[in-house]
């Protein structure tokens, strides 16, 4: 969505949806010898976007 304030200046929002085709996972292995997730990527993850531009001719 995007709206005109004043002037050439603008505002905009966006909304999405991502899923990810490959998915990182890092780990590390303990003492005793066992892996441990330290951060593993979302099966879905939403985006927000916000923006604020100026429109020149």
């Amino acid at each position: 969505m995007r709206r005109r304030f004043v002037g050439p200046l603008f505002g905009a929002v966006g909304l999405g949806i991502a899923v990810p085709l490959a998915r990182d996972a890092y780990f590390y292995t303990d003492e005793a010898g066992e892996r441990r997730d330290v951060f593993r990527a979302s099966p879905v993850s939403a985006i927000l976007d916000l923006g604020l531009g100026l429109e020149l001719p």
